[in-house]
Order: structure tokens, then C-alpha cells, then sequence
């Protein structure tokens, strides 16, 4: 099973003047983690633009994943795709559109996976 994100990290969020309880980046890593319970990924296919705050962690990010997720493949890659043409890229440059595995596709940084029995997942 391939594991996919396609996320804008940004402080950015919500109606003006509102803020964040809680960092993003660290919202989205923590995220990561809760997917790593899945022993099935073969790999994990990263497409995360860094908004402003977050440029400078980009590498922080990477290395987070390298630990996160062992042994596996990990395609990183610091933009994210927004409109039509930017997915068709995306999803040839990731050879996503050739592979014959399943694929968990996530779209938001702080959705985390939270089933104690992956069974109906598999």
C-alpha cells in the first residue's frame, strides 16, 4: 500500500486574526506518525508545500520521515499540487498512475489514522 499526501502547510488558516492552537508542522508530523501504525505501506509518497513559517523545516520534515517510516521508499517533495494540470504532473512524476498497489490517499495535514484494528482497512 502506498501511502500519499497532497498538503499546503501554512499558519494561514481560518477567518482573520484567528490562530492556531497548535503548530502545523507539528500538527501534520504527529498526523504522519498515527499512519506509520500501518505495517502494510511499501511507501510513502510526501507532496507537502511549506508556507512561509515552515520553509526552513523542510528538512526537519524529511528527517522526521526517514524515522518515521524505516526501510521504506519515501518520494518527498516540497510543493503540493493545487489545480488540474499540477495533479496530472504530480501523478506521473510519482509514477502513481502505473502501479497496480492501493493507494491511502490523504489531503489534509491534521486527519490522523486512529483505528486500533486495521483489518477493514486491509
Amino acid at each position: 500500500m502506498i501511502l500519499f499526501f497532497n498538503v499546503f502547510i501554512t499558519n494561514s488558516r481560518g477567518s482573520a486574526g484567528s490562530t492556531n492552537r497548535y503548530d502545523r508542522l507539528d500538527l501534520f508530523k504527529h498526523s504522519l506518525a498515527s499512519y506509520a501504525k500501518i505495517d502494510r505501506i511499501t511507501r510513502v509518497v510526501i507532496y507537502a508545500e511549506l508556507d512561509g513559517d515552515y520553509k526552513n523545516r523542510a528538512e526537519e520534515l524529511v528527517n522526521f520521515l526517514a524515522e518515521t517510516f524505516p526501510g521504506l521508499p519515501i518520494d518527498f517533495h516540497d510543493y503540493s499540487a493545487a489545480n488540474q494540470t499540477q495533479w496530472r504532473q504530480l501523478l506521473t512524476e510519482s509514477n502513481l498512475l502505473d502501479t497496480t498497489e492501493p493507494i491511502l490517499y490523504m489531503g489534509n495535514d491534521d486527519h490522523l489514522f486512529i483505528d486500533q484494528d486495521t483489518d477493514v482497512l486491509y
